[in-house]
């Protein structure tokens, strides 16, 4: 997939990519272009050396909670309280194997976390399941049914009321759908699929109580004959990179014209407002954008930079960026009409930078989660 294919949501529905590129510190670009680099009289802290693998990162009033796979490949939800990492809950609540890398989290206004991943029915056919938990008055219990015969990669989302949804596509017509969890039960949006063909869903949010989704729509497979390495096609397939939304009864398109080169891209949704990002996987430009009637605006321009590694989300209109820029790990905000640094009073040094897991923005603090390449262990930073 050339798109992002990680998705992490929070409060702010938060959203992480990631791209293996090779990035030299002499060709190194700094996001900033105003070259402002901002202490706010804060400091960036770890708080955390190793909490488990496969971490997707949120919060809640200035809590970080970390969704882990555990050491039996199980789910486990891990906050930071009283200068401690605890558990949420039961330790391995899935009580059967989880599938790394494909685990979103998030919690709702009134502080309920919910907690998505695939579970492996068939491998071997590769038949498997998302299932959605959420942990309410002290402990773990399933939201409706497992989701079967999910194909690829799926969305989890939380609508304003903390409604859930999924998006997928389904195995055995490889069209994409969009469910929702409403009187107990999971149920469509809309009576048909969202794409005319095989659908790759790339992103999807939920933007108030309306549903947002990016996707490729394989509009037609063509005539093609021919082992895959020496295929000759007669027809060429035809398909279309589209974002629509659920509105009024009907999926209808949401972008009219999407970017030139809108690549690994996230979403993020602040208030009623849709922002997303987009990269160039050898990491030279990083735009933040946000959704006004049926066009992305940038949001203070294209940033040139050496970044192959970010996360991204967007808290009360600020947008928050967290990249490695070949040097070291940088976070930045883009606030007054500039792209600004947070160092803090005490900088940070981190280099070697494998993965950027997450970023999350709670109450008076900046969590953000990563490893080095040195080592497998997660780092979790916090700026307060």
């Amino acid at each position: 997939m050339k798109k992002t294919t990680i998705l992490v949501v929070l409060l702010t529905s938060l959203f992480l990519a990631s791209c293996d590129a090779d990035l030299k510190s002499k060709n190194s670009k700094d996001l900033i272009s105003s070259k402002s680099r901002v202490s706010e009289n804060g400091t960036w802290e770890t708080i955390s050396e190793n909490i488990g693998s496969c971490p997707v990162l949120t919060s809640y009033n200035g809590t970080p909670y970390v969704f882990v796979r555990n050491e039996n490949a199980k789910a486990s939800v891990k906050s930071f309280i009283n200068d401690e990492w605890q558990l949420v809950g039961q330790d391995g609540f899935s009580n059967h194997e989880i599938s790394c890398h494909q685990m979103k989290i998030d919690v709702d206004a009134s502080g309920i976390i919910f907690a998505a991943y695939l579970k492996e029915v068939d491998p071997a056919n590769g038949i498997r399941s998302a299932v959605v938990q959420k942990y309410e008055n002290g402990s773990w219990t399933q939201v409706g049914n497992d989701i079967s015969y999910v194909q690829g990669f799926f969305r989890f989302n939380l609508s304003a009321s903390g409604v859930p949804f999924i998006t997928y596509a389904e195995k055995n017509t490889s069209k994409g759908y969009m469910i929702k969890f409403a009187n107990g039960t999971w149920s469509k949006i809309g009576y048909w699929s969202f794409s005319v063909g095989a659908a790759t869903i790339y992103q999807a949010a939920v933007v108030g109580e309306t549903p947002y989704v990016y996707f490729n729509d394989l509009e037609s497979p063509g005539f093609c004959y021919g082992p895959p390495m020496f295929q000759k096609c007669i027809i060429p397939p035809r398909s279309v990179d589209k974002i629509k939304k659920f509105q009024n009864g009907y999926w209808q398109t949401a972008v009219t014209t999407l970017p030139d080169s809108y690549y690994n891209v996230t979403f993020a949704v602040d208030n009623n407002d849709l922002y997303s990002i987009d990269g160039i996987c050898n990491g030279e430009d990083l735009t933040v954008r946000k959704l006004v009637g049926s066009q992305l605006d940038p949001v203070g321009g294209v940033q040139s930079i050496d970044a192959g590694k970010y996360a991204f989300t967007v808290k009360d209109g600020i947008p928050y960026v967290a990249y490695w820029d070949g040097n070291t790990l940088k976070v930045t905000k883009y606030e007054n009409g500039m792209w600004r640094e947070i160092i803090g009073s005490t900088p940070i040094t981190f280099d070697s930078i494998r993965y950027i897991h997450g970023i999350s923005v709670s109450g008076n603090s900046i969590f953000v989660a990563f490893n080095q390449i040195e080592d497998f262990n997660v780092k979790v930073l916090q700026y307060k």
